[in-house]
């Protein structure tokens, strides 16, 4: 096992944030994928979002992915082809969670109506390492607030937030 610290990465507000984006995948050793990103904003982070969920970013990242697709119009033709619509959701506000529990995530999923989430999947990416986390949620609820994520999420959705700040504390 190996001791990881939940992170939060603010990705987009409908306009892609490069400081962000690059933390992230840098994080996710993913970074390559920025030479193949084209289009508008929504369309990357669109890609990204999908990526993310095959752990897609590059070659070998995910031992079920031996080849990538390096043209972002081709990716796209493939979200559609593979009813993979949830990722086109992605282009309004994205945050990445990284190094959280599935509890956590599952929270999230289920009692944010009006949100939409992409995770990464448990089917067609073979997990090699098990995470051991330590002060998760305290972590998380700091992370959240240096984002003010607390005062746009609630904007978004002011129904369901309750439960994910009893998460959080």
């Amino acid at each position: 096992m190996i001791e990881v610290t939940p992170k939060v990465y603010l990705l987009a507000e409908t306009k892609l944030h490069a400081g962000g984006v690059n933390d992230w995948l840098e994080e996710l050793d993913g970074l390559e994928v920025v030479d193949h990103l084209t289009g508008t904003d929504p369309e990357s982070l669109i890609e990204l979002a999908a990526r993310r969920c095959y752990k897609s970013f590059r070659p070998g990242l995910n031992p079920n992915v031996t080849k990538v697709r390096e043209n972002s119009r081709e990716y796209h033709k493939h979200i559609l082809s593979s009813r993979h619509g949830r990722v086109l959701e992605h282009a309004t506000c994205t945050f990445a969670f990284e190094y959280v529990s599935r509890v956590f995530t599952h929270e999230l999923v289920r009692n944010c109506v009006g949100t939409t989430y992409a995770q990464e999947s448990l089917r067609y990416v073979r997990l090699t390492w098990v995470s051991v986390y330590r002060s998760a949620l305290q972590t998380i609820r700091m992370r959240c607030r240096c984002f003010g994520l607390q005062r746009l999420c609630w904007r978004v959705n002011r129904s369901s937030w309750p439960t994910f700040f009893r998460l959080t504390r």
